[in-house]
């Protein structure tokens, strides 16, 4: 997942570093990727509906590590499937559903070891996989759990913007394409080994002409024509350092449509493919996937775009934008995830109808107060009131 090549490209950025720097922090973690980890274990059972807690297990690892730590552990779900996405998860299903018939094929003549390993690669997750593990940490301390409306990558991305995180867990590249500050990869719980990436080092892992007027705007764009999954496959011959040389030597002022009909004009690398109009809708379609992906505001209790929409779009454009969907209330009174969960903050002691969001940060977490409130930390217990 993510872009080709991105963690290596930006090493100057990086450094290696132990998750005990992040002692008493609010910390996200992007579970799915966990999950995707976990699943791979049991993947024949689940296959075969075989019931399996091996994947909580896997996350446990994770969250105790941070609980040892009082970390403020915040679990971010993905939500609905992405209607930008929508060829990138055609693709993957059709991949898993190839390797979930293989599986029950060698399965069927008795090979047990190549059918582990068909099932493996055409495991997914579940909506039992995800309902059972967030009933499992809603019952942690100092544990709670936020399901996107869309991609929790997006709502990782607008949490850390708003201050509800000091950094966040993952192995998904493209959180550094949705601008987060700080992001803790290759964490190993056994050890506490993480690398650590830095929004602010990124200058340092450019050539030095776009270093000189470093933007993340066009860092962000270098990254999609590059190849990401809002974008499939990118173009046949563009990796990083060549998207980086395309905007390097565009001028700033150069309209993004006309950079992109124009791609081989800012390349000494010959390309085999020409760039056409369809290409170019679907490069912005995707760089306003970045932009403007719904996400949940548990401080207003309702979904809006991580950004605002541009300015004087038209209500049509609006309502069919590639972030998709128009901002929708969410309800306040929860029961099942399976039915109304999506998009809803969770706190497991049950009280979060009586409480406002920023009254649960306070309790829980740490929040950077826009109006100048001090920030409390994270293991602080000053209200008394249980979590359990």
């Amino acid at each position: 997942m993510g872009v080709v090549g991105l963690l290596p490209f930006v090493k100057k950025a990086c450094y290696e570093g132990n998750i005990n720097e992040f002692k008493g922090k609010t910390l996200l973690v992007d579970v799915s990727c966990l999950l995707h980890r976990g699943v791979f274990g049991c993947a024949g059972k689940l296959a075969m509906g075989q019931d399996s807690e091996l994947y909580i297990g896997y996350v446990q690892k994770y969250v105790k590590c941070l609980l040892m730590l009082d970390c403020h552990v915040i679990l971010v779900f993905d939500g609905r499937p992405l209607p930008a996405k929508k060829d990138t998860n055609d693709s993957r299903r059709e991949f898993r559903e190839k390797y979930q018939n293989l599986g029950t094929e060698l399965l069927s003549q008795g090979l047990t070891a190549e059918a582990h390993r068909a099932f493996s690669k055409g495991v997914t997750l579940t909506r039992e996989v995800i309902e059972k593990t967030i009933k499992t940490f809603n019952k942690v301390r100092n544990v709670d759990t936020i399901v996107a409306p869309y991609e929790a990558d997006a709502q990782i991305a607008y949490m850390m913007k708003e201050g509800f995180a000091h950094a966040v867990v993952t192995e998904d590249s493209d959180l550094i394409v949705f601008g987060c500050d700080k992001i803790i990869f290759k964490m190993d719980p056994g050890t506490g080994f993480c690398v650590v990436y830095e929004k602010q080092k990124l200058p340092n892992c450019v050539c030095p002409v776009f270093r000189r007027r470093f933007d993340f705007v066009t860092f962000r764009r270098i990254c999609i024509l590059a190849g990401c999954d809002y974008l499939q496959g990118g173009l046949q011959g563009v990796g990083l350092k060549t998207a980086e040389e395309v905007f390097t030597k565009a001028s700033s002022q150069t309209a993004l449509r006309n950079i992109l009909t124009r791609l081989q004009l800012y390349t000494s690398k010959r390309l085999k493919v020409k760039v056409d109009a369809e290409f170019v809708d679907a490069f912005v379609r995707a760089e306003n996937t970045f932009l403007h992906q719904i996400v949940f505001d548990p401080i207003r209790r309702k979904q809006k775009p991580l950004n605002p929409y541009p300015e004087r779009l038209e209500e049509s454009k609006e309502k069919n934008f590639v972030s998709q969907g128009e901002v929708e209330m969410v309800f306040a009174k929860r029961r099942r995830f399976s039915e109304i969960q999506i998009g809803s903050a969770a706190p497991r002691n049950g009280v979060y109808m009586n409480w406002t969001a920023r009254d649960w940060m306070r309790m829980y977490g740490q929040i950077a107060e826009k109006d100048g409130d001090k920030e409390e930390d994270c293991g602080s217990k000053s209200s008394g009131v249980s979590s359990q």
